[in-house]
């Protein structure tokens, strides 16, 4: 269950602008590194562009900007539970209003801090956000119950690639992964990844993951903290299937997500804290 909360939102400072899209309100970061584009609803962040580079992240045009529905690419907030066992899908904080409570900018990074206008009756959760030549994406979870507490999570990030059968991604090698498009069958990678047909699947997977895009010229990092599971996401011909989407515009995304799902799911004793961490970086694929 999810009760009111008295929540006060902060003053924007003159680095974060605001402007409307659709149903929500988006706050854009602007520094001397990047910009950052976060929407309000979900917490969501929507944009992130280093100085120089095209934007790390997809975002769907058909995507829905009206409440009661999440939004399409990017980095949807799954939480407090991940996949077909949640309800809502996905979990809750996709689909809630959140405000922003701290914002200051030093000489190493523009930092933010979201909290939900709703709280669940016995988790508390927060998004802190580091933008500079990488953006950093911590969500906080605190057990303020009297009893343990299992959680399953993710930070669903939607990369922007310039062909999503077009790239190769690394790190997962020798990792056991659990196949969601064939009946969660298990198997082991062999080597690096390049998708060629719809995959879903779950990699027991704790390390950094690059993904090497030569028709882009760059390989994006996705390094992360707290996770166990790497999810790797990509529908292929059933994108033509899903409302929100435009088939064209899904040839340029991959997702590479930083998770902890039913194979390493948090177990929060009383009082306990666990901070789910991506961090997304890009470089040049060849100098």
């Amino acid at each position: 269950m999810i009760f009111p909360t008295e929540i006060h939102a902060m003053q924007l400072p003159e680095w974060i602008t605001s402007e409307r899209w659709g149903e929500h309100t988006l706050l854009r970061v602007n520094t001397t590194w990047s910009t950052f584009c976060i929407s309000l609803y979900g917490a969501h962040a929507l944009s992130y562009v280093p100085c120089g580079q095209k934007d790390l992240l997809w975002w769907s045009t058909r995507a829905f900007a009206q409440k009661g529905k999440p939004i399409r690419g990017g980095v949807p907030l799954c939480w407090p539970g991940f996949a077909e066992n949640t309800e809502p899908f996905h979990g809750t904080a996709r689909l809630q209003d959140w405000i922003l409570v701290e914002a200051e900018m030093t000489e190493d990074y523009a930092r933010l801090l979201l909290e939900p206008t709703l709280k669940h009756e016995v988790l508390q959760v927060s998004l802190e956000v580091l933008v500079r030549d990488r953006l950093v994406l911590r969500l906080h979870s605190q057990n303020l119950g009297s009893e343990v507490m299992e959680l399953t999570q993710a930070l669903h990030t939607y990369l922007q690639v310039s062909a999503w059968n077009d790239i190769a991604l690394t790190g997962l090698d020798g990792c056991l992964f659990v196949d969601k498009l064939n009946a969660g069958s298990e198997g082991v990678q062999a080597g690096v990844l390049h998708p060629q047909e719809g995959i879903d699947r779950i990699y027991v997977h704790s390390g950094a993951v690059k993904v090497l895009d030569p028709g882009l010229n760059r390989v994006i990092w996705v390094r992360k903290a707290a996770s166990g599971s790497t999810v790797v996401w990509h529908p292929a011909e059933k994108a033509a299937t899903i409302a929100d989407m435009d088939s064209a515009e899904a040839e340029h995304f991959i997702c590479v997500e930083a998770a902890n799902t039913h194979k390493d799911k948090v177990s929060l004793l009383p009082g306990d804290s666990w901070s789910l961490e991506t961090v997304l970086s890009a470089e040049p694929l060849h100098a």
